[in-house]
């Protein structure tokens, strides 16, 4: 399965892009796993927000998004880390926390080698 991963700032994002994010959130969260919570937080169009994902034939598959803890620019953490139901079994998640890894070293799950900093809005990794 071919995946198209990008690197979206939350200040950036397209309402399409926010629908789309928002839409897979409520359809993994709420309908499966019927986990009814307020999803939205204000987090998701800060700028120091970053939305990490991943695309199938235009489809959002992929997704989690990266926040920085009290505005340190030395701490993050990942949250609504997504893989849609029709892909999954195929090591999405995997290699979604690979590209987390990328962009931002400081939360490691395997090699980064990117500074969060150094990802432009809407990049392709």
């Amino acid at each position: 399965m071919e995946i198209s991963w990008k690197a979206l700032k939350g200040s950036s994002l397209s309402a399409q892009q926010l629908h789309d994010i928002l839409a897979l959130r409520m359809a993994v969260f709420v309908v499966e796993q019927t986990c009814p919570f307020q999803d939205i937080d204000g987090q998701d169009l800060l700028n120091s927000s970053l939305h990490v994902a991943g695309y199938s034939d235009g489809k959002l598959v992929a997704y989690a998004r990266v926040l920085h803890v009290d505005d340190s620019p030395d701490a993050a953490k990942i949250t609504r880390v997504i893989v849609d139901d029709s892909v999954r079994g195929q090591k999405l998640g995997v290699r979604l926390m690979e590209k987390n890894d990328v962009l931002n070293p400081r939360l490691r799950t395997g090699q980064g080698d990117k500074a969060l900093s150094t990802v432009s809005p809407g990049q392709i990794l």
